[in-house]
Parts: C-alpha cells; sequence; structure tokens
C-alpha cells in the first residue's frame, strides 16, 4: 500500500466516523426536542399535614376530611372513598381505622395527603414517623 493509499482509507475511516456521529447527534436532538414538547400532565397533588392539622369525619370507608395545611389558611374539604389507600411504616394498604389509630399513637408524625388535581377525592395518605420512634415509616 501506498502513502496515498493509506491516506485516502485514513480519510474516508474519518469522514465516514464523522458522517456516523453527526446522524447519531442529529437523530438524538430530535427525539430530545419531541420528548420536550411532550404535555406535562399534573395528576396529583400532595400537602404535608401534623396530625392536629387533619380531621376525620368520615364514618366507615366513605366521608370527609378537613385538612388545614396552614395556620392562616382556610380549612380544606376532602372526601375519601373505597379507593383511598392509607399507607404507613412500609405497610401500603391498611384500614382506615388503622390509619387513623397510628396517628393517635404518635402525634409527632408527618401525614402527607394526596389528592386528585382538580377535584377534592383523596387518593391516597400516607404516615411518616419521626425517626427515634422505634417505627420505620418512611
Amino acid at each position: 500500500m501506498t502513502i496515498e493509499e493509506h491516506l485516502d482509507s485514513t480519510m474516508q475511516t474519518s469522514f465516514t466516523n464523522l458522517l456516523t456521529g453527526m446522524l447519531m447527534l442529529a437523530a438524538i436532538l430530535f427525539v430530545w426536542s419531541r420528548a420536550s414538547q411532550a404535555d406535562t400532565v399534573l395528576i396529583e397533588q400532595a400537602i404535608e399535614l401534623a396530625p392536629s392539622q387533619l380531621e376525620n369525619l368520615a364514618r366507615g370507608n366513605t366521608g370527609r376530611l378537613i385538612a388545614r395545611p396552614c395556620q392562616e389558611c382556610p380549612p380544606r374539604l376532602f372526601r375519601i372513598d373505597a379507593n383511598t389507600r392509607y399507607e404507613a411504616a412500609g405497610a401500603s394498604n391498611l384500614a382506615r381505622t388503622d390509619f387513623f389509630d397510628a396517628i393517635q399513637d404518635n402525634r409527632d408524625a408527618m401525614i402527607v395527603l394526596f389528592y386528585l388535581t382538580g377535584e377534592d377525592r383523596v387518593s391516597r395518605l400516607r404516615l411518616f414517623q419521626p425517626a427515634g420512634s422505634g417505627r420505620s415509616g418512611n
């Protein structure tokens, strides 16, 4: 192989690699730009509450809850139904009564109330136990 043939082969390989890289970059940019144009839909929102900020008016598996997110905030009325899930200490399917009993047992806990955007329906309630309480809530 002569020097000219070697240079031609090297240049052709470099050109092929450059062209491949540019095509890959174009494909990545195309996919990325399409993904950034996708609509974001907010399905669920959440409120963090201390047990004293939540009042259970429900009797049975359906009913109402009153949440007061802050002292200056007006109370908000939410509804629970048979689809509402109750979670605490790693358990994701507690009975409603067990969940509210756990709140009574630990007034230092934090509750996260998840509700459907645009509705007053609670999708789930999660209880977080404080560190050092002897429970493993997360």
